[in-house]
């Protein structure tokens, strides 16, 4: 996972070039396949252009609604479609945020909106999304301190979410934050429609309902974003090649990863929080020798009760989780040559340069100094 607690002491623009790796190259490719068939549009700019909102909105009613349904109704749905397509940054208080908006593969937009604001002395910003058929993701590239607005006006503790992690909400009933740091984010706004859309697409993951998430850390959404900050810079519409495979990617990423899983009898899955503290309290301690009873503990569970929420929660068992975690992190550091293999097994948690060897070639096929050859080769 990506740190830069420097940047942020000193204030420094946030890096946008990052080295994506082979996992994140090989699944966009496969979106640029999936979708090479498709028509697309994008858009790029700073805010909407309302000189050609009528015309935005006619193309956006979709073929498929029924005949049935009021007219009146369908106009008023795209027109807040629209809205939260070109106009993500108006709800944070930043209207000229510059984002990137395509259709890639039918009526539904894909939309990322690149958003930094400074965090007002004195005045912490309260932000409202509306409800609507859509998902709404936040991937940090600074840490950020915000808490939750219930409903009622009810604000939950601030916590922090960190520099690469994703925070992942369904906005079928709105959303709202007050922000207590300053933020540096990329924000996608992801419609249900999309979804289907691309599930439509002959191998693709079929649309299933997505769990939500606060504060995850994601490598592959990590590198993907990097890749497309350069891309803002841009004020024309040669960014369509690159960005209609990036949408289809982070769709089929997100129905693979983040799917809402049915919790077996008598397993209770993690809440949102409990998943947050105890992927935290491993990354933490990656260093160390993690007991399960330590991480389970931090959530208020016993270690059986929290494997199985674990299990049932990610998909995978905690300790798979930490290894795999492990990985990825000798793989960042293996781009570092001033690092040995057997320090690196150190920072990792592995208990030598062996055991790191072993898993390395486990999980990957290959070694650690094949790896790295690979990297500068």
């Amino acid at each position: 996972m990506a740190n830069d607690d420097e940047d942020s002491k000193n204030g420094k623009k946030t890096s946008q070039t990052c080295k994506i790796d082979l996992a994140t190259q090989a699944m966009v490719h496969t979106a640029r396949e999936l979708c090479s068939r498709s028509p697309a549009r994008s858009r790029i700019g700073r805010s909407p252009d309302i000189s050609s909102a009528k015309a935005e909105r006619a193309e956006r009613v979709p073929r498929e609604l029924s005949r049935e349904a009021p007219r009146r109704k369908q106009e008023k749905d795209v027109h807040q479609d629209f809205s939260m397509d070109t106009g993500v940054g108006a709800h944070f208080g930043v209207a000229t945020a510059p984002f990137m908006s395509v259709r890639p593969i039918g009526n539904a937009h894909f939309s990322v909106t690149h958003l930094c604001r400074p965090a007002g002395a004195g005045n912490l910003q309260a932000v409202h999304l509306p409800a609507q058929p859509a998902y709404f993701m936040m991937l940090y590239l600074r840490d950020t301190d915000h808490c939750d607005i219930a409903a009622d006006g009810v604000e939950t503790v601030v916590r922090c979410y960190r520099k690469a992690s994703v925070c992942l909400v369904d906005l079928r009933g709105g959303a709202s934050i007050r922000l207590h740091s300053d933020l540096d984010a990329l924000a996608f706004h992801l419609p249900y429609g999309l979804f289907g859309e691309v599930g439509s697409i002959p191998h693709a993951p079929e649309a299933v309902p997505l769990r939500c998430l606060r504060g995850s850390g994601d490598q592959i959404m990590w590198n993907i974003g990097c890749a497309l900050l350069p891309l803002f810079e841009h004020q024309d519409g040669s960014v369509d090649a690159v960005l209609r495979p990036v949408a289809v990617a982070v769709c089929v990423h997100l129905v693979q990863h983040y799917q809402r899983k049915m919790a077996d009898s008598g397993k209770a899955p993690l809440t949102e929080w409990q998943e947050k503290d105890a992927k935290e309290f491993m990354v933490d301690h990656l260093q160390e020798s993690v007991a399960i009873a330590e991480i389970a503990e931090k959530v208020g569970m016993s270690s059986p009760d929290f494997v199985d929420a674990f299990g049932s929660t990610v998909g995978i068992t905690p300790q798979r989780w930490l290894t795999l975690l492990r990985i990825q992190r000798a793989k960042d550091y293996l781009g570092d040559r001033r690092l040995t293999i057997a320090e690196i097994a150190v920072r990792c948690g592995f208990a030598d340069e062996l055991q790191l060897k072993n898993v390395f070639l486990d999980q990957t096929g290959t070694t650690p100094h094949v790896w790295r050859r690979d990297l500068f080769h």
